[in-house]
């Protein structure tokens, strides 16, 4: 399924690239010629801001430290985005429709009369950058391994997936990535509803799983009393950096309309809850599934490391064992059927 997934996305760029050929200007490669619609606008830049690190992460994060997860990232996130792209998505859009903009780069340049502050910004925002793209790729290589069963290595994962999104970013331009983003958001919420509800019926429902959590020593993991308020609180301005990235920047200036803007502020949260809840109460409720070999095997390495008497060099091989980015794709091999394991697979990458 996930390789037959593959070429329907690089299909989507060749789409795209076919549309682009009939009006060749940088202005339709890099922002769609400013006339993405409603639907693709939202789908696209919620699809670009929701990689790996949100799927695979935030199920790895509410594993090891419990379901304060959905408030320090995706409750903030819902409130400060938005937010952002009222305050400055929207002024980014009409100075690009105004002046004719096409990178975040030419506005500073412009607005100081500089070229070389425009030089600074670009090397400063590709360094930030590119860890943010190689945790994609790493999270492509991560689901292809896990539900290969180890017959694609990881590497070879991460590669292919590499691969793909270069083939249709660079033929596609920006209305195949955005095309192919809306796709899979699509496939995501879809089926990513449908593996938790599957997911909770074989698991015999989450309430037993909560309540097998609550009469453990992990009971921690369903309040908030191990983080002060103002750590929690510390968390609302991680958001805040979302605007900065220059692929989010940019989808600001491919809207067709300002209109287009108000009806994503209104409906990012509810993407975000709908992403976000899945992916935190799965791995939250992993902790209660003592029946699934690789979850025990985490939670006894989680309760290794807490002891005194490890040894400081078997530390690191224990951290290895007891992370969680994988709980997502275990809890599919383990209870939901292949073929909803590699739509939702499909759907992470």
């Amino acid at each position: 399924i996930v390789f037959c997934y593959l070429p329907v996305v690089l299909y989507t760029a060749i789409f795209a690239f076919r549309k682009y050929e009939r009006k060749p200007d940088a202005e339709e490669f890099f922002v769609a010629g400013r006339s993405l619609g409603p639907a693709v606008f939202l789908l696209s830049l919620f699809g670009t801001n929701m990689t790996a690190f949100t799927i695979l992460g935030s199920a790895g994060h509410a594993f090891g430290n419990g379901i304060l997860t959905f408030g320090l990232m995706a409750s903030a996130s819902a409130f400060i985005i938005p937010l952002c792209l009222f305050l400055f998505g929207t002024r980014i859009w009409a100075l690009g429709r105004r002046f004719g903009f096409i990178t975040p780069v030419q506005m500073f340049r412009d607005r100081w009369e500089c070229s070389h502050i425009g030089t600074f910004i670009f090397v400063l925002q590709a360094a930030l950058l590119v860890p943010y793209i190689i945790i994609g790729v790493m999270g492509g290589g991560t689901t292809i391994a896990a539900i290969s069963g180890g017959a694609v290595p990881y590497w070879a994962g991460g590669a292919i997936v590499a691969l793909v999104v270069m083939s249709y970013v660079f033929l596609g331009g920006m209305r195949g990535t955005a095309l192919v983003n809306a796709f899979q958001t699509v496939l995501f919420l879809s089926f990513g509803l449908a593996a938790v509800l599957f997911i909770g019926y074989r698991s015999g429902g989450f309430s037993g799983a909560r309540g097998r959590i609550a009469a453990s020593p992990d009971a921690w993991l369903l309040n908030r009393e191990r983080v002060s308020p103002w750590f929690f609180f510390a968390y609302t301005l991680i958001p805040l950096s979302t605007i900065t990235f220059p692929h989010i920047s940019i989808f600001c200036l491919t809207a067709r309309r300002m209109r287009e803007f108000k009806r994503t502020i209104i409906l990012y949260p509810i993407c975000i809850l709908a992403i976000w809840l899945p992916c935190v109460f799965l791995g939250v409720a992993a902790n209660g599934m003592r029946d699934v070999p690789a979850i025990d095997q985490k939670l006894e390495a989680r309760a290794a490391l807490s002891s005194p008497s490890t040894p400081p060099e078997d530390r690191a091989a224990l951290r290895a064992e007891a992370r969680g980015d994988d709980v997502v794709i275990v809890l599919l091999e383990h209870y939901s059927p292949l073929w909803l394991a590699g739509l939702l697979g499909a759907g992470i990458m």
